[in-house]
């Protein structure tokens, strides 16, 4: 069972939510790459941005200089 942090952590509020897959689409291209468009698993409507596998790299990363 998840808890709430991390359902809170994986919801989409304070996501720019787009109507539709093209819409994600045109703004993923804005932003100069690297992000991908993605369907919401809390709803009807897509959202924007990096692969997982990037994610945890980056994250790896951060924690890496931190120490």
């Amino acid at each position: 069972m998840s808890s709430k942090r991390a359902l809170r952590r994986k919801s989409c509020e304070g996501k720019v939510q787009h109507e539709t897959k093209d819409a994600a689409w045109a703004a993923a291209r804005g932003t100069g790459g690297g992000v991908y468009p993605y369907r919401c698993s809390f709803g009807p409507h897509w959202h924007v941005g990096h692969p997982r596998h990037i994610s945890k790299i980056a994250a790896q990363k951060r924690r890496e200089g931190a120490l």
